[in-house]
């Protein structure tokens, strides 16, 4: 990098010259590997076998590309990523810093992954999906096209998130959930999110509903809201009833 923290351009006109340049900020490529016009790859980045980057691609730091791995162009990943083998990244996909995702994992056409995600083996994560920071996304979980993922939300394995739908901050969806419709709320103090089955987040404390409809005022005073936080509460957990009840006709 030079002064201003940006890799400065570099050609070659023979094979060996390269591998100086590799060798200089300790990158290390493996066999049969093809990488596009103007991609860049950051110090001591790893690169497994079989892989293909595509052009205009970035590869931060400390990064770590695992075997067989397939990245389109235009495609951004952040520094200290891992990558495992056999992952599919579509085209302009923005990976951030401290990224861990498994084995066998496909990623979409313009998804957004934010720092510090983990995504477990075998993931589906659709086209234009957007995964906050610190989110979990669990074992063989599929994210729908176009659906949002929370700050620090927590995705179990197995779990369905249709297309188009939306999970709230610190939300916790179970193992073998299947969410195809969503239900958020922006409230005053925490965001109210539906999490499968008949489970509602509001923050970090996940109840089913009719815990809620029964206990709402005091987890609130538990939480520490006002007496009018608690009324506005109230009423964002009749709406959750109706929808859940509606889910279920």
């Amino acid at each position: 990098m030079d002064e201003n923290n940006e890799y400065s351009r570099f050609e070659y006109d023979c094979i060996h010259e390269l591998k100086e340049e590799l060798e200089k900020r300790s990158i290390s490529i493996g066999n049969n590997v093809s990488i596009g016009n103007y991609a860049i790859i950051g110090n001591y980045a790893i690169i497994g076998d079989n892989v293909r980057i595509g052009n205009y691609v970035s590869i931060g730091d400390n990064t770590r590309i695992g075997n067989d791995v397939r990245i389109s162009n235009n495609v951004s990943i952040g520094n200290n990523a891992s990558i495992g083998n056999d992952v599919s990244i579509g085209y302009n996909v923005s990976i951030g810093n401290d990224v861990s995702i498994g084995y066998n994992v496909s990623i979409g056409n313009v998804a957004i992954i934010g720092n510090g995600v983990s995504i477990g083996n075998d993931a589906s994560i659709g086209n234009g999906v957007s995964i906050g920071n610190y989110a979990i996304i669990g074992y063989n979980a599929s994210i729908g096209n176009y659906a949002i993922i929370g700050y620090n939300a927590r995705i179990g394995d197995n779990a369905i998130i249709g297309n188009n739908v939306s999970i709230g901050d610190n939300a916790i969806i179970g193992d073998n959930a299947r969410i195809t419709e969503s239900f958020f709320i922006r409230g005053s103090k925490h965001n109210v999110t539906f999490t499968g089955n008949t489970t509602l987040s509001i923050g970090c404390e996940n109840y089913d509903i009719e815990i809620w409809i029964k206990n709402f005022e005091s987890i609130g005073k538990k939480q520490r809201y006002s007496d009018s936080e608690i009324s506005e509460y109230k009423k964002y957990i009749d709406k959750a009833k109706i929808f859940i009840d509606n889910l279920k006709k």
